[in-house]
């Protein structure tokens, strides 16, 4: 069975479902890739690892196997600038805010090193060589609006750690953590994630929060990224982990709908908020289309409301019966009183009555219009109309 969200990915074509059909070879960066979470922030096949674990490097013989390699680097680059625009891209005026690209095949791992440094130190999970093996590292200026490449650092495996890898202006050092000091970081980092698993399993939804109470103090995915840093996505225990998260978001999406389907029986068909006034929400279903994101449906949300007095800015969000967003909530909808046809997007509510057409594909979920005006929060129940109607 596929869970809500990921019907919706399919809808979106943001998810393939064919790509569940053939898992990579487990412990290689292609597998963590493919195991990488929607949620992850990370860019490469897997996040950095911490950094206190880049200090304990070491000596290292033979063929390297889903290792975590560490690399120290110094340079005498001084920055790319040229003019305004090109000082601001790369903001520092002595030395490089480095980021460091760990490679593997043709996946890496990025690494943010300090700011205004000639030295930093990088590492990357999954990381496997044999004798004669290519290693290398990619350095990276940050600017405040791209980053610029200025060294690429190789050197050819031997069988031995450390290695030192070579560019045009750096050389790096290279070394192996241990995998019993792997293993006691992961068991750390993977205790760190229990106060936040407690939090997600202990949510109730609530109709009155902006959020339906769906964040939570504590949230686990950060910790849990840092235990992928470590051991990347496809390891067995970051595996459980995020299945954990997943049910638990599956659990409370599914409380969240029947909160809804229990509290319509309670809301109005219009809804007052300060000098905010909607009504009525009604659904039409007509022999004319609306265009809905390049396409076109023949079915429409209609919403009105008069803005006679109150706050600048408001949201609105259309919801179906089992607690999701119909498409995606929206922000203010204003249509010109001139042609009320062609719907215009506006971050605020208007001081005039508007009507909204909001393009839908099914008439007959019951749906529910939340209002707010920033600060208290009405439900409006939607009925439908027309010939479609069920």
């Amino acid at each position: 069975m596929l869970s809500r969200m990921t019907k919706l990915l399919v809808l979106f074509g943001c998810y393939d479902l064919e790509k569940k059909e053939a898992a990579p070879e487990p412990g290689t960066p292609a597998a963590s890739q493919y195991h990488r979470p929607s949620w992850a922030t990370h860019s490469g096949y897997a996040p950095s690892p911490p950094s206190d674990i880049l200090r304990e490097g070491q000596a290292y013989t033979g063929p390297i196997v889903d290792g975590l390699l560490t690399c120290s680097m110094t340079t005498t680059y001084r920055g790319y600038r040229q003019g305004v625009i090109a000082s601001l891209m790369n903001h520092d005026t002595r030395s490089p805010d480095s980021d460091g690209l760990i490679w593997q095949d043709s996946q890496y791992v990025v690494t943010s090193g300090p700011s205004n440094s000639s030295r930093g130190t990088f590492g990357a999970a999954k990381i496997s060589a044999e004798d004669g093996d290519p290693l290398k590292l990619t350095l990276q200026d940050r600017g405040f609006f791209r980053s610029h490449q200025y060294d690429v650092l190789t050197a050819s495996y031997g069988g031995e750690l450390p290695v030192t890898l070579v560019g045009t202006s750096s050389e790096a050092t290279c070394s192996l953590v241990p995998r019993s000091v792997v293993e006691t970081y992961t068991k750390r980092a993977v205790a760190a994630c229990k106060p936040g698993m407690d939090d997600l399993a202990a949510r109730v939804p609530d109709l009155q929060a902006m959020d339906f109470g769906r964040q939570v103090e504590l949230d686990p995915r950060p910790n849990i990224q840092d235990v992928a840093g470590l051991v990347g996505w496809d390891d067995p225990t970051v595996r459980g982990l995020v299945d954990q998260v997943e049910a638990s978001d599956e659990r409370f999406q599914t409380a969240l709908g029947e909160a809804m389907v229990a509290h319509r029986p309670q809301m109005g068909t219009n809804a007052e908020l300060g000098g905010l006034f909607v009504e009525p929400a009604v659904m039409e279903c007509a022999r004319f289309g609306y265009r809905k994101h390049g396409g076109w449906t023949d079915c429409g949300l209609e919403i009105t409301w008069h803005q006679k007095s109150g706050p600048d800015e408001g949201h609105m969000g259309l919801f179906d019966g089992a607690g999701g967003p119909s498409y995606s909530s929206f922000s203010w909808v204003e249509v010109d009183a001139e042609d009320d046809a062609e719907p215009i997007y506006t971050a605020k509510p208007t001081d005039r009555d508007v009507r909204v057409i909001v393009p839908i594909e099914d008439p007959n979920p019951p749906y529910q219009l939340r209002v707010t005006d920033g600060q208290e929060i009405a439900w409006v129940a939607v009925s439908c109309t027309g010939p479609r109607c069920s």
